[in-house]
């Protein structure tokens, strides 16, 4: 039982990660600079 409850949430976190790993794949496709380092990003305009 402690097993099948460990193992699902192992797997839980593995789905999650590859969501966010595909997600900033897309987010590089299409040339967004979301989760890249910007040093304008906090500056005044």
């Amino acid at each position: 039982m402690l097993t099948n409850y460990l193992a699902s949430q192992n797997n839980q976190r593995i789905m999650q990660q590859a969501k966010i790993d595909k997600f900033l794949e897309n987010a590089e496709k299409s040339g967004s600079s979301w989760g890249k380092s910007n040093p304008d990003a906090l500056k005044w305009k």
